[in-house]
C-alpha cells in the first residue's frame, strides 16, 4: 500500500494527475473531460488558474515518442487516472504508461485500494478488463445521487457525455472524480521514478511470472 502522510503543500513542479487514455475518434471529448477535471482539481487544491494541474499526452498516433515531458509527468504525478475502454486494454502505449506508474509503488504490489491508481470507466461495452486492472477498485461517484452510480457503471463517462444534454450525470461524475483525485493527492505519497527505457516497459496488461 502506498504510504499515507499528513497534508502537505502541493509540489507545483509536477502534475497532480496523469490521464492515461487510448486513441479514440472522439479525442475532443477526452480533451474536454481533461480540461473540466483539471479546473475542478485546481479549484479544490488551490492551484493557480493558469497552472498545469494534470497531464494529458496529445501526441497520439503513429510516430509518437516517449518524450521527456511525458516521462517526467508519469514519473512524478500524484495520481494515475486510467480511462478504461476496450481500446485501452489492447493498447501497448497505455500498458507502458500503466507499468511506468505501477513501478513507483512499493514492491510493485497493487492493493485494491489506496494505490493512487484510479481506473475510470470511459466505455463499458466490449471485452473484460485484464486481471491486473480488474483487481483495482473502479472509481465510483459516491455518494451516488438519483441512480447516477448505476448509469455510470452501465454507460461509462463516454455514455454520460453523449446524454449530457438531457442529464447532469456527466458533470456530477467529473466533479466527484476531481474530489477523489484531490483527496488521493493530499493523502498519499508515491515515490518519484522516471522511466527512461520506454521500450523496456511491458507492452501488455499481463501479470509478471512468479
Amino acid at each position: 500500500m502506498v504510504e499515507q502522510h499528513p497534508p502537505q503543500a502541493p509540489d507545483r513542479r509536477a502534475p497532480v494527475f496523469f490521464l492515461s487514455y487510448a486513441e479514440t475518434p472522439r479525442r475532443d471529448w477526452v480533451r474536454q473531460f481533461f480540461e473540466e477535471l483539471s479546473d475542478h482539481v485546481a479549484e479544490l487544491m488551490g492551484f493557480p488558474a493558469s497552472g498545469d494541474v494534470g497531464f494529458m499526452n496529445v501526441n497520439m498516433g503513429a510516430g509518437r515518442v516517449w518524450s521527456k515531458e511525458l516521462a517526467f509527468a508519469v514519473g512524478h504525478c500524484s495520481v494515475f487516472v486510467a480511462l478504461l475502454s476496450p481500446r485501452y486494454y489492447t493498447s501497448e502505449w497505455c500498458a507502458r504508461e500503466w507499468h511506468a506508474f505501477a513501478s513507483r509503488l512499493p514492491d510493485n504490489i497493487l492493493a485494491p485500494e489506496d494505490t493512487a491508481m484510479l481506473p475510470v470507466i470511459w466505455t463499458k461495452k466490449g471485452v473484460a478488463a485484464p486481471a491486473m486492472i480488474d483487481r483495482l477498485q473502479r472509481f465510483q461517484p459516491i455518494p451516488p445521487p438519483d441512480g447516477i452510480e448505476r448509469r455510470y457503471g452501465r454507460e461509462g463517462v463516454y455514455g454520460l457525455r453523449v446524454r449530457q444534454l438531457e442529464s447532469s450525470d456527466y458533470d456530477m461524475v467529473v466533479w466527484r472524480l476531481a474530489n477523489e483525485i484531490a483527496d488521493l493527492a493530499e493523502r498519499l505519497h508515491v515515490p518519484s521514478k522516471v522511466a527512461t527505457d520506454f521500450e523496456g516497459l511491458p507492452g501488455a496488461f499481463e501479470e509478471e511470472p512468479s
